[in-house]
């Protein structure tokens, strides 16, 4: 299956918090782009619904946005080491705050890729 999207995904690591209504459970980004993220974590049951995300930025000032689940792979909380792409593929809906923050980090992943 080839991957359809059109835009480059970078890994970063940033601690989030995320739930369907409020920022409740705390799990990892894996890569960002700028239209969406991957999100690692074995909660992955609001399956084609929203979800509310908090981004913990180095800066310390949080990027908060809604996004829409597009994809799940749910694994037992054991496994998640074994699966590395278990979790949320997220696309991004609209930004609530920290939009530029977000924008930032995404071009300093673009010039310096980790």
């Amino acid at each position: 299956m080839s991957d359809k999207r059109n835009k480059h995904r970078y890994p970063k690591r940033l601690q989030i918090r995320f739930g369907p209504e409020s920022p409740e459970k705390v799990a990892y980004t894996g890569d960002l782009s700028e239209e969406g993220l991957f999100v690692r974590t074995v909660v992955a049951k609001f399956i084609h619904g929203k979800v509310l995300i908090e981004i913990s930025t180095p800066e310390g000032d949080p990027v908060i946005l809604e996004a829409q689940i597009r994809w799940a792979k749910r694994v037992p909380p054991q496994m998640i080491h074994k699966y590395p792409k278990a979790g949320l593929g997220l696309r991004i809906t609209r930004f609530i705050s920290g939009e530029e923050r977000y924008r930032h980090i995404i071009e300093n992943l673009a010039i310096d890729p980790v």
